[in-house]
């Protein structure tokens, strides 16, 4: 049987907005935990809720179905989509229609433009799909 000292865990939100690690060990610190500032300001996104038009796809999460249903628990039930306007503004977008679903879970559409045409849709504007 191998034995640890220490454990890290790593989690992140359902819609990437939260972050967190954990190091776990058997034994006690030799000394408290002092959090400090980080030396290097962390940098900041404007988000513009609602907006609409050119993006491009930063970041995505397949959100499945859960309940009682076991049939339907590896059915996705929507998308989470982070894009990045021209600007470098922040979309998020909840799509939930089968096409850009699909989109998402057949290929991984990291860095494809798209159009944000409401907070529920997007569309690609080119072929590229799969990274």
């Amino acid at each position: 049987m191998i034995h640890r000292r220490t454990g890290l865990a790593s989690a992140l939100a359902r819609y990437i907005t939260k972050h967190a690690i954990g190091v776990y060990s058997a034994r006690p610190p030799a000394r408290l935990l002092h959090a400090d500032e980080p030396e290097v300001p962390v940098a900041r996104r404007d988000t513009v809720p609602d907006d609409t038009g050119p993006a491009t796809v930063e970041a995505y999460t397949v959100a499945y179905h859960k309940g009682p249903a076991p049939e339907r628990a590896d059915e996705p039930e929507a998308v989470v989509i982070s894009a990045l306007t021209p600007a470098g503004a922040r979309i998020l977008v909840r799509a939930s229609d089968s096409e850009t679903v699909a989109a998402f879970t057949d290929g991984d559409p990291i860095g494809a433009d798209a159009d944000v045409i409401a907070a529920d849709k997007l569309t690609f504007l080119t072929e590229r799909t799969v990274r």
